[in-house]
């Protein structure tokens, strides 16, 4: 069996072509990204702040890169006050043609490594009900439900509604 190689790592400012060429293509592809195709940075300065935006020490944008493209990203970001600094609000994207051969996985493995050292203790997510690939991925990565938001998400004239997913770096208590 043939094993795609990618490297999975921290983002750079450097990285803004390919990220935008990224968003593009996968705002444009999947159904389930919160963005929009006119929702995505507009251009190379945007996406560079984008990428700075995430250099805070609660937040990080992780991308996995195969020969020289970007083909996934991660962004976490985290709470901006001393009550909630240790959470992270995160999202996932990867090319329609690398699902599914674990560029997810990986930059979730990353963003886990990074979350201990970082003190995170917790991640949040929150995904479309419909995205049952998606769901069961969180769940196998160890995320569980913490509810239904009902309307959540608006797609042309039709309301979705989303799970909030969680997962806990520590134990609770």
């Amino acid at each position: 069996m043939f094993k795609y190689e990618f490297v999975v790592r921290k983002a750079k400012l450097q990285d803004a072509k390919e990220l935008l060429k990224l968003f593009k293509s996968v705002s444009r592809d999947s159904k389930w990204l919160l963005s929009e195709p006119d929702e995505v940075p507009a251009n190379l300065k945007d996406e560079r702040a984008f990428i700075k935006n995430h250099s805070q020490k609660n937040s990080i944008l992780i991308v996995a890169e195969h020969q020289g493209s970007i083909i996934g990203v991660l962004g976490a970001t985290g709470g901006s006050r001393k009550r909630n600094k240790h959470v992270i609000d995160m999202g996932i994207s990867v090319l329609d043609s690398w699902r599914g051969r674990g560029v997810g996985a990986a930059m979730m493995k990353r963003l886990f490594e990074w979350c201990l050292k970082a003190g995170i203790k917790k991640i949040k997510l929150t995904v479309m009900t419909g995205n049952e690939s998606a769901i069961k991925f969180y769940k196998k990565l160890g995320f569980l439900s913490e509810g239904t938001l009902k309307k959540e998400f608006k797609i042309g004239r039709r309301y979705h509604d989303g799970f909030q997913m969680a997962r806990f770096m520590c134990k609770t208590g």
